[in-house]
């Protein structure tokens, strides 16, 4: 990839496993979309105690980028599967 600016290339799918930094880039894609959401909901759940600094990470990655976009973001928690 050249920059997260200018990818370059083609889009060949997506995925959940990102890094944090690409997280304000997929906030964009969702705005360009929906240019009048004022809102994002993520899910999120309760995380082994040894993956709260990586949440802590993605968390902040998500509200840099909805702030810059001008969005709410939200969290919705996610009791896990029954």
């Amino acid at each position: 990839m050249q920059s997260l600016a200018r990818p370059g290339g083609n889009i060949t799918g997506v995925t959940d496993d990102t890094d944090p930094d690409i997280l304000g880039k997929q906030l964009q894609l969702l705005k360009d979309v929906g240019p009048t959401a004022s809102k994002v909901v993520y899910l999120t759940r309760v995380p082994p105690s040894a993956a709260v600094p990586l949440v802590s990470k993605y968390e902040a990655a998500l509200e840099t980028g909805a702030k810059s976009l001008g969005l709410q973001l939200l969290a919705g928690a996610h009791a896990g599967a029954r």
